[in-house]
């Protein structure tokens, strides 16, 4: 996964790895150790923002944790995102597009890996009428 706006503080990949065991400590409240951050990486040049940083943790299961979680980050300056490969974030570029077309048309779409999901719109049942209502009705029919 890859995590957004944390600021530059670290001096080591040791104090670079404490900060994400901490961060995911107090956004998530899911404790890691160290054992459970497989690899820690800065992504791109330094430069006045900070560098978003990807990590890779030890099983599967952790990332599925934090991501249930990502509304915690909603009021901060932090976000992240899934990590995929170079021709997976191409592909989902390229979809953009067609994704925004379709929301245009009324229609609901999500982009899931490298595909353009579009879900069918439901239409809400109509309910039939209550059988009160046909007996009265019938009844004033046969009045007539």
């Amino acid at each position: 996964m890859v995590l957004f706006g944390i600021e530059e503080t670290e001096t080591s990949y040791e104090s670079l790895e404490e900060n994400i065991i901490k961060c995911v400590e107090q956004y998530f409240s899911i404790k890691l150790t160290y054992r459970d951050v497989e690899e820690v990486i800065r992504l791109g040049k330094k430069d006045i923002r900070p560098r978003p940083i990807v990590v890779t943790f030890s099983t599967l299961g952790i990332k599925i944790k934090i991501f249930k979680r990502k509304g915690a980050l909603k009021d901060s300056q932090y976000y992240l995102k899934e990590d995929y490969p170079k021709y997976v974030l191409e592909k989902r570029k390229e979809l953009q597009v067609q994704l925004q077309l379709e929301r245009e048309k009324g229609n609901t779409a999500v982009i899931k890996y490298d595909k353009l999901i579009i879900l069918k719109n439901i239409t809400k049942r109509k309910l039939p009428t209550s059988p009160e209502n046909n007996k009265h009705q019938m009844q004033r029919e046969t009045h007539k």
